[in-house]
C-alpha cells in the first residue's frame, strides 16, 4: 500500500500549497507575525483557475493520458467518484464560496512507482485545495483506510463545508496587516500560521 508520503506532492507543486512557516519571510515581511498574517491572507485569497466544470473535465483527461503514457498500459477508472466531506477553519469568510474540489488517486500495480495525488477540480482556495489532498492521503493509508484494488483510478469529490466558528471580513483582516502587532510568542504564531489547515473528515461511500 502506497505511503502518505508517497501521495502528497512535493511542497513546491503548484497544487499543493502549505501555508508559510512562522518566521519565513512572505513577500517582504520579516516579522513572524505579519509573514503568518500574509499566508493566511494568500491561502484565503479565491483563484479561479480550475474550478470550472470544463477546466476540471480537461485536467482529468490530461492525468489519464499522463498515467497512461508513464504506466504504457489501458488505465482503468472507478465507474463512481468517491464522496469525502471535508470541515475546514478560516479565520478569514470566504468570498466567494468554495466550490467542490476533486482529488485524483492512481493506485500503481507497482508500490515502488505510485504518482502523487492530482488536484483535478480546486475549490477556489488553496488551504482546501491543501486539506482536500491530506484527506484523501488520510483515507487511503490512514488506520481506517479505504480498501481500493490496485491498477485503477479513482476521483474522490471532496465537499467542503465551514467549521462553526467565527471569521472577520476580508476588509477587517487588512487593517490587522496595517496595524501595529502585539509582541507574540514563537508557540502561538507557529498557531496562527497553521489555524487554516484543520480538517476532520470520515469517507462516506465505498467503491465495490
Amino acid at each position: 500500500a502506497p505511503s502518505a508520503a508517497d501521495l502528497l506532492p512535493p511542497p513546491e507543486s503548484e497544487d499543493s500549497v502549505p501555508l508559510a512557516a512562522a518566521g519565513e519571510e512572505t513577500e517582504g515581511a520579516t516579522d513572524p507575525a505579519v509573514a503568518a498574517l500574509l499566508a493566511q491572507q494568500r491561502a484565503t485569497t479565491y483563484q479561479a483557475e480550475k474550478t470550472s466544470q470544463a477546466a476540471a473535465a480537461e485536467a482529468r483527461q490530461d492525468w489519464l493520458d499522463e498515467i497512461a503514457a508513464a504506466s504504457d498500459t489501458t488505465i482503468e477508472v472507478a465507474e463512481e467518484n468517491i464522496d469525502l466531506p471535508l470541515v475546514y477553519e478560516r479565520r478569514i469568510c470566504l468570498d466567494p464560496e468554495p466550490g467542490n474540489a476533486q482529488v485524483g488517486l492512481w493506485l500503481s500495480p507497482d508500490p515502488e512507482n505510485q504518482p502523487p495525488l492530482e488536484l483535478i477540480k480546486s475549490s477556489g482556495y488553496p488551504f482546501i485545495n491543501q486539506n482536500a489532498m491530506e484527506l484523501v492521503s488520510q483515507a487511503v493509508t490512514g488506520p481506517d483506510a479505504v480498501e481500493l484494488p490496485a491498477g485503477t483510478a479513482y476521483v474522490f469529490n471532496i465537499e467542503g463545508s465551514a467549521a462553526e466558528s467565527g471569521c472577520v471580513a476580508p476588509e477587517e483582516f487588512l487593517k490587522q496587516l496595517s496595524e501595529p502587532l502585539p509582541e507574540t510568542s514563537e508557540e502561538s504564531v507557529e498557531s496562527g500560521a497553521t489555524s487554516n489547515g484543520a480538517a476532520s473528515s470520515t469517507p462516506t461511500t465505498k467503491p465495490e
